[in-house]
């Protein structure tokens, strides 16, 4: 049908699923004073899992 997952993953993926430390670290940014100015844009917090489309 289409391309293999194994092919369509962008090429800086790290190959692992994030901890849970390092998800929560995203989350405190985002909810800490440093994040006060960010708006409307998406932190991905993936491990470089993007779809190459």
């Amino acid at each position: 049908m289409g391309a293999k997952a194994s092919e369509t993953w962008a090429p800086d993926d790290i190959g692992r699923f994030g901890t849970t430390e390092e998800i929560a670290g995203a989350v405190a940014y985002l909810a800490g004073s440093f994040a006060d100015y960010i708006n409307g844009t998406v932190l991905r917090v993936d491990g470089g899992h993007v779809l190459a489309v």
